[in-house]
């Protein structure tokens, strides 16, 4: 969870990046082998930012004929960047294989229209009927690893 802080992580046995005395016990694994105070590398990305959104909504409520007829009407966009995901690495650059990496953007925008209709309003029966309708378009404006 911490890939832009260079860690140490325990190693299993045959990992050779001593921390301390290599030959010092510090416990025993699950199946009763000893566990020696070895440590080695965590993947390490020191340029990972956190995903940056930005996002605009602009509605338009309205009501007329005494609220018998009502109703809305939207519409939103959403762009990100800097989306997070798991990317490979070159053998040798790094710790491991895979590390967290910002890979892209993308965006989404629509448009969503609401109306409702009081059709009978009765003492003891009242009767509406209401339609919605929404529009949405999704699109990735960069799928790209700088790594």
């Amino acid at each position: 969870d911490y890939y832009y802080l260079a860690t140490y992580e325990n190693a299993q046995t045959h990992a050779y990046y001593p921390v301390g005395d290599s030959n010092e016990i510090v416990g025993t694994d699950a199946n009763g082998n000893n566990v020696f105070a070895n440590a080695r590398p965590g993947v390490y990305n020191p340029d990972l930012t956190w995903e940056k959104t930005t996002t605009y909504n602009v509605g338009l409520d309205y009501s007329f004929l005494n609220n018998r007829v009502s109703g809305n009407l939207d519409y939103y966009y959403r762009s990100t960047r800097d989306l997070l995901s798991q990317v490979n690495v070159s053998a040798g650059s790094n710790f491991r294989n895979q590390m967290m990496g910002n890979i892209g953007s993308l965006y989404n925008q629509g448009v969503e229209f609401a109306i409702n209709g009081v059709l009978i309003d009765k003492k003891n029966f009242k009767w509406d009927l209401s339609y919605n309708v929404a529009w949405n378009e999704n699109k990735i404006t960069q799928l790209l690893s700088d790594e």
